[in-house]
């Protein structure tokens, strides 16, 4: 089993850069999908927090991953 899939993980998060940087796309991983959305939120946040794309961050924007629908959104403010 992946650890997260476009097909089967079940919140999006997209992570809005500055400008000239490629926005980044994780999935949640698919041994969450029965967590409820905080916790999947606040421990996508928390892996993504130690990559170098977070300092290049704005907003982070969390999307239901089949409807493509925003679920909730974060202003960003790397240390």
């Amino acid at each position: 089993m992946a650890f997260a899939s476009k097909e089967k993980s079940r919140i999006k998060m997209v992570a809005l850069t500055v400008n000239g940087s490629k926005n980044v796309t994780w999935y949640s991983p698919e041994r969450e999908n029965h967590r409820d959305d905080e916790y999947i939120f606040k421990n996508m946040l928390r892996r993504f927090s130690t990559k170098p794309a977070f300092i290049l961050t704005n907003k982070v924007r969390f999307y239901d991953a089949k409807s493509d629908t925003i679920i909730r959104e974060y202003s960003v403010k790397p240390k």
